[in-house]
C-alpha cells in the first residue's frame, strides 16, 4: 500500500503496515497487471521521468520514460525522445517510438495519430484501421468515435461507418 513519509515522497508498506519500501517517489500509482506507475520529478517539468515498481517495491522498469501510463491489455504506453509507442512488462518495445499520440489498448485495438490523422493498430503494430481520421477515441462495445472534420461519428471494428459523422460531440 502507497504511503507518504515525511519527506513529501512516497513509498510501500505491506499489508501489516511494515514498510517495503522507503518514501523516495513523488507518486505511486494503482497497481495494474502487477506493476505500478511511478515517478520523480513535477508532472509539469520536462525532467520528470517515469517508470514501474513491482508489488514487493523492486524497480522493475527504470524511471526513464517523459510520461507513461499503467499496463492495459499486456502493454503500456509511454513516450520517449517525443514519441509514444508501447513495451510489455519486461521493458522491451512492442510498439516503436513513432507516434505522435496514442491511446491505450481497448478490445485489442489502440488509437495512434501521425501526421494529424489518426487511425487503430494491433498489439503487433498492423495497421487496422486506416489513419485517415481526425481524431479518434477508444472501442467500447465494438465501436470507436471518430472525428470527420469537425462531425464525430462512429466505426465498427471493420471501419465501417455505423453512425455517419454528423455530432459536434
Amino acid at each position: 500500500v502507497p504511503f507518504l513519509g515525511s519527506n513529501d515522497k512516497y513509498g510501500l508498506k505491506d499489508q501489516n503496515g511494515t514498510v517495503i519500501l522507503e518514501p523516495k517517489y513523488e507518486n505511486i500509482g494503482n497497481f495494474s497487471e502487477g506493476l505500478a506507475l511511478v515517478y520523480n520529478g513535477s508532472t509539469m517539468d520536462d525532467n520528470t521521468r517515469y517508470g514501474f515498481i513491482d508489488q514487493t517495491g523492486k524497480e522493475i522498469i527504470a524511471l526513464k520514460y517523459q510520461i507513461a501510463w499503467s499496463f492495459r491489455e499486456g502493454l503500456a504506453k509511454v513516450k520517449l525522445n517525443d514519441k509514444w509507442g508501447f513495451i510489455d512488462r519486461n521493458d522491451k518495445t512492442v510498439i516503436p517510438f513513432e507516434y505522435d499520440a496514442v491511446d491505450e489498448f481497448c478490445e485489442g485495438l489502440a488509437g495512434v495519430e501521425k501526421d494529424y490523422k489518426s487511425g487503430f493498430i494491433d498489439c503487433n503494430n498492423k495497421v487496422v484501421i486506416p489513419l485517415e481520421y481526425d481524431a479518434t477515441l477508444y472501442f467500447s462495445e465494438n465501436l470507436a468515435p471518430v472525428q470527420v472534420k469537425s462531425k464525430w461519428g462512429f466505426i465498427n471494428k471493420e471501419n465501417r461507418m455505423l453512425i455517419d459523422p454528423k455530432y459536434d460531440k
